[in-house]
């Protein structure tokens, strides 16, 4: 039995006002959609923007800067420029270095790095301007990475040197409180307790997506304990690894001359803790230490280049005694090679002003960083008078 023409005339009018709602309901979620984007957009800026990735997974160092970036990076309160060679390494206002024929390599950590300031900020890039005012053969190369202790600071290192070591003069390294911390991480991660894996996708096109799904996922952090065992996601957008722990059967394994119960190997910053209450460095920590600074002086000595170490301001007297003394057993081992140790810097009350940024987890103020850039100038002038 056919519909006649009234009856379909009625169905179509009965549909069109629930057809007319939902447009009307898909126009305002569309409005209020974009309404937010132009929002979010005008108010942050580029902070949720879509961007590369800041980090990448490494098979060898866990994680390490990606190649070629030239973007700007945005943190909870801060925002900085970053760019990256084809390597990885970070570069500044006078960009590429390979030309050069006379190589001064500083390594370190987020510190040497120079987390929270841009590329022209940076304590390297100030001194590599500093000796190029007068010498335009030498440059000056940032190894520099966020989190590193000196185990993963000497593997960068030794990477570095299988392409260009033959050019490399002088090491600068930058010790921070923080390292022996870092490197009981790192040994972690060696032993394959730890993995790193990258999260994907790094954000979308929608400005408004990404302040959404950020917030959410700070939401999750918040409710999730510090107890579970697995770095959760940066409360800011930098950053693409996490890692994740990996139950392995209990045994030991090798660390250098030690031989170490895989429980040992615990989250770094219980250690730290312990360390700091205690003054003094493990057996393990010593021993991780003592194994990445005879692979820097292994390294160097290869080369006839000349170890500066220096210690970060921030540290206190113990551990700054300590890495002095590491130092001082590797030139007793080495004695035909140049080994120098400059000590803290700057020196107590030898720097007046702002040490540290109110952001970025307190790293240095471009002031600081002109500091150390001066500090460095002039302990290079001096080996070269010597």
């Amino acid at each position: 039995m056919g519909i006649s023409k009234s009856q379909c005339e009625e169905r179509s009018r009965s549909w069109r006002p629930a057809a007319l709602r939902t447009a009307l309901v898909l126009i305002s979620i569309s409005f209020c959609w974009l309404a937010g984007e132009l929002f979010v957009r005008n108010l942050y800026e580029g902070k949720y923007a879509q961007r590369p990735f800041f980090f990448k997974s490494d098979s060898n160092l866990g994680w390490a800067p990606n190649e070629d970036l030239d973007h700007t990076f945005y943190g909870s309160d801060f925002q900085m420029s970053i760019k990256t060679d084809a390597d990885g390494y970070r570069i500044g206002s006078l960009d590429d270095w390979r030309q050069a024929e006379d190589l001064i390599v500083v390594s370190g950590d987020s510190y040497t790095f120079g987390w929270g300031v841009s590329n022209e900020e940076t304590l390297v890039d100030q001194l590599d301007r500093l000796i190029n005012e007068n010498d335009g053969e030498r440059r000056v190369v940032n190894l520099g990475v966020g989190g590193y202790g000196t185990s993963q600071s000497a593997i960068r290192l030794r990477e570095f040197w299988r392409g260009h070591g033959d050019k490399v003069s002088v090491v600068f390294f930058l010790h921070s409180h923080n390292d022996y911390a870092e490197n009981v991480h790192f040994a972690s991660i060696q032993s394959g307790r730890r993995k790193y894996r990258e999260r994907s996708p790094n954000g979308s096109a929608s400005h408004l997506y990404n302040f959404l799904s950020r917030a959410v996922e700070n939401v999750l952090r918040s409710l999730t304990s510090i107890e579970n065992d697995e770095i959760r996601p940066s409360p800011d957008i930098l950053f693409n690894v996490e890692t994740i722990k990996v139950e392995l059967e209990p045994g030991e394994i090798e660390v250098g001359s030690l031989r170490v119960n895989s429980s040992q190997l615990f989250d770094e910053r219980q250690h730290q803790s312990l360390t700091q209450e205690r003054k003094s460095l493990t057996a393990l920590q010593s021993e991780l230490m003592k194994l990445s600074l005879a692979e820097i002086h292994t390294r160097a000595e290869g080369g006839a280049a000349v170890v500066m170490h220096a210690v970060i301001h921030s540290s206190p007297d113990w551990y700054v005694d300590e890495v002095e003394e590491f130092v001082n057993m590797e030139r007793i081992t080495r004695p035909q090679q140049a080994i120098e140790f400059v000590g803290r810097v700057p020196a107590r009350d030898e720097f007046q002003g702002q040490l540290e940024n109110s952001h970025s987890g307190s790293h240095f103020t471009p002031e600081l960083n002109a500091f150390y850039a001066q500090f460095m100038n002039q302990a290079l002038a001096s080996l070269s008078l010597e």
